[in-house]
This record gives structure tokens, C-alpha cells and sequence, in this order.
């Protein structure tokens, strides 16, 4: 299954968006790269475990890596307050889960996504 990844990108600007005021061109700009990069990412993934070259273990663990260096990378790009950083994030993330692990047949994955972004939503930072 193939994703439409500016679409996806998109989306998940729209979530983080309606979560945070005030985000420059530059910073809509990263965050919706970020987002593109992490749906293209996810969609390979899925490819290469459908076509049995990961295993299950070996795609949980990338998309687990993938989700934390999204996170990071929208904390980067965005650069805002950390509270409302975090509900920003999250908002993007679930969006992501939503449409591009749907849309990809990595359905499977939003659970170990969601463990990640609990992670996140507990760390001090």
C-alpha cells in the first residue's frame, strides 16, 4: 500500500498547528518535513516487512526508533514552550497513527508508537 506522504505531512502540521499559535514559516515548514520524513519512513518499513526482509521484532524496533526521532526532531524544528510543545507533539503523532499507519497497513504499529509517545509525555523535558 502506498501513502500519500505530503498529505499525511500536512495533517499532522494541521494537528500541531490547532495545538500551537504562533509557529513561523520556517518552523511550519520543518515540522511538516519532519512529518513527510517520518510517514515515508514508516510506509518503507511496512514495504520491506511485507515483503519479509524485517522481521515483526526488526520493524517494531525501527518504528520505535522512527517515533523517537520524530519527537525529537518536532521539539527541535517547532522550538516552542515545553508544556504546550508536548500536546503539540502528541497531537501530531496521534495524527500520524491515525492516517499514515492506516493508510500503510502498519495498523499494527500504533501500539508501539503510543508507547513512545507516553514515554514522551512523561519526561520532564
Amino acid at each position: 500500500m502506498t501513502i500519500n506522504v505530503k498529505t499525511v505531512a500536512a495533517q499532522v502540521l494541521a494537528a500541531m498547528q490547532g495545538k500551537l499559535t504562533g509557529l513561523s514559516t520556517t518552523q511550519a515548514t520543518a515540522v511538516e518535513t519532519a512529518a513527510g520524513v517520518l510517514a515515508k519512513s514508516l510506509a518503507d518499513i511496512e514495504a520491506y516487512h511485507l515483503a519479509k526482509e524485517l522481521t515483526d521484532e526488526q520493524a517494531s524496533d525501527l518504528i520505535s526508533g522512527a517515533a523517537d526521532d520524530a519527537m525529537a526532531t518536532l521539539v527541535t524544528t517547532a522550538g516552542m514552550a515545553a508544556l504546550d510543545l508536548k500536546g503539540a507533539v502528541v497531537s501530531g503523532l496521534l495524527t500520524l497513527v491515525q492516517v499514515a499507519l492506516g493508510a500503510s497497513g502498519l495498523g499494527w504499529a500504533g501500539p508501539i508508537i503510543q508507547t513512545a509517545i507516553t514515554a514522551f509525555t512523561q519526561t520532564g523535558s
